[in-house]
């Protein structure tokens, strides 16, 4: 039987693989071009020419078994060149430790053919349509090759780095023939210098900066100091550290140019840290297989609080990485936690507010943070949610009421736990929070008009299995619904928000709780920011409400802030 055929019979409803091509297609001086390939698909046609597909299986893997996270690379190139060959040695490895891992390519421009765009159209769209179709195409078939789409990440390497976070920050430049049901947001992103050019902000579509959001998955970011494209990339993280998103990591190699990972040391330097960064999501378990060079190179790691000197010193012993039903969860230990055990449970949006979290961190409390995205506090969500809370109360001693934080769409998780056990909530703290998907993200006029998000609001009906928007007007929970449990418990709600807020209205969401509460008594604390909009988040000085928090229990009367 032919090569050809049994791979059919193997794999009949995937994209036909490609066949006959080998190393030795490949220029003998890329990098990567000595290693083994890895099973090779096509995904889609453009520009009259096959897409590809490689894809890399752990040892032993059973795709009918199976559900291991999964990994997809973009190679470098310009946008003009490059091969797979490049990461096929991080996919071989990954895939090792038990991810099934991809490298795809992906149109790319001729010269000619860029100078015909018009004017402002970046000859990079067709990078990115092509992206988002290869990533789409590995999630439509994860059942088929054995992995989790929940558990995906997603990078590349320079202009790969840049097309894979516009592939799945950018919601346009879409393929019209891809399925647009399959969600390609993935769970974090490694990126080896990812090229960002101050250029971009020619074209809108291609531009980092324009599709920055505050719910950034975590992303592991490695640069050479020597590399003239960290110019580009420190702009895109000074705009990222503006918007509060605290959520990437970033690795510096002293003395090193663009390109140093390709080769070792550096490539096991890098591989070996993204090892651990992933294993503390959850997504691979055990040290990494490779070793440390004799040599002794090391990358230096380069946060945000490092970076800041206005940043608290934050006196957390662990930050600890585990994984509840598939999903990662981030664990803040203090040095020196308070008696009690008292700690916040964030709902959405880990990276913001890390003063106000600090702060709680240092008086002793834990932070703790279970990644559901995109399930905007529905039943689903909350089954998650009740392990996370019989692993921290039942197994790990944290108190049996833990302070809840909302931040915009976080709003709906919070309040969705505080409606089932207003007996396992200390505070309710809303900054900017969602309370109503009726106001986000369906944008209903209710009170005032929303901007809404089509795009999520598709997916909250879908995820809460409503068929029409009519529907979800009638049977979806209002901001008061079921609370009042939480008043008489002794619930406090604390209330930071712009009062010219034109994303969340402060008035269809937080405020018919606010006057539930004051109308029978509840403990309320407000903490109104005049004519600020939805960003920034919190105070500038997040002292008033860390105490509000901490005072939790000293007085039973209520205690209204204006």
């Amino acid at each position: 039987m032919g090569r050809a055929l049994l791979l059919l019979l193997l794999f009949p409803i995937l994209s036909v693989p490609v066949f006959g091509k080998s190393d030795t297609d490949e220029r003998a001086d890329l990098i990567g071009s000595d290693a083994p390939a890895g099973k090779l698909y096509v995904y889609k046609h453009s520009g009259g020419e096959p897409r590809e597909i490689e894809v890399f299986f752990p040892p032993n893997h059973d795709p009918a078994k199976s559900r291991a996270p999964g990994l997809i690379l973009f190679h470098g190139g310009n946008w003009v060149g490059g091969s797979l060959a490049q990461f096929r040695i991080a996919c071989a490895y990954f895939a090792s430790r038990g991810m099934v891992c991809a490298t795809a390519n992906y149109r790319m421009l001729p010269k000619a053919e860029a100078k015909k765009l018009p004017p402002g159209e970046s000859r990079k769209r067709v990078c990115v349509t092509d992206a988002k179709s290869a990533i789409r195409w590995f999630k439509q078939h994860a059942r088929e090759l054995g992995f989790d789409p929940a558990g995906l990440v997603v990078g590349g390497a320079s202009a790969g780095g840049h097309i894979s976070a516009l592939a799945t920050l950018n919601p346009a430049l879409n393929d019209p023939t891809d399925p647009k049901d399959v969600d390609i947001r993935p769970v974090a992103f490694l990126w080896f210098n990812p090229a960002f050019s101050p250029e971009d902000a020619n074209d809108p579509e291609i531009d980092m900066q324009r599709h920055l959001a505050a719910d950034l998955p975590p992303a592991l970011v490695f640069f050479g100091d020597k590399d003239s494209w960290k110019k580009g990339w420190d702009a895109v993280h000074a705009k990222m550290r503006s918007m509060d998103i605290g959520s990437i990591e970033l690795q510096i190699a002293p003395g090193q140019d663009h390109g140093f990972f390709n080769t070792d040391p550096w490539q096991s330097v890098t591989l070996i840290a993204a090892d651990r960064f992933l294993a503390r999501f959850g997504l691979l378990t055990g040290e990494p297989t490779k070793t440390m060079p004799a040599s002794g190179e090391k990358l230096l790691v380069s946060g945000d609080a490092a970076q800041s000197p206005a940043a608290p010193k934050n006196k957390a012993a662990t930050v600890e990485k585990i994984s509840i039903a598939g999903k990662p969860v981030t664990i803040k230990v203090p040095d020196q936690p308070a008696p009690g055990n008292p700690w916040l449970w964030v709902g959405e949006f880990p990276g913001q507010l890390k003063s106000f979290q600090d702060g709680l961190v240092e008086k002793g409390w834990h932070v703790v943070y279970i990644g559901v995205s995109n399930q905007f506090g529905s039943p689903r969500a909350m089954e998650v949610w009740e392990k996370v809370y019989e692993e921290m109360h039942g197994q790990r001693g944290l108190s049996a009421k833990p302070a809840l934080l909302g931040i915009s769409r976080g709003g709906l998780y919070v309040t969705a736990w505080t409606r089932l056990h207003p007996d396992r909530v200390s505070a309710l703290y809303l900054d900017n929070g969602v309370c109503d998907i009726r106001s986000w993200p369906a944008g209903f006029p209710l009170t005032k008009q929303g901007k809404g998000s089509p795009k999520d609001w598709k997916l909250c009906k879908t995820e809460f299995g409503y068929t029409s928007d009519a529907e979800a007007g009638e049977k979806a929970a209002k901001p008061c619904d079921g609370m009042l449990p939480a008043i008489q418990a002794g619930v406090l709600l604390i209330s930071c928000h712009g009062t010219a807020d034109s994303v969340v209205s402060y008035e269809d969401n937080a405020a018919p709780l606010v006057k539930m509460w004051q109308d029978n008594g509840g403990r309320l604390k407000l903490f109104p920011k005049e004519g600020a909009d939805h960003h920034p988040h919190g105070l500038p000085d997040p002292a008033p409400i860390v105490e509000a928090i901490t005072l939790i229990g000293e007085s039973p009367a209520p205690a209204i802030h204006q």
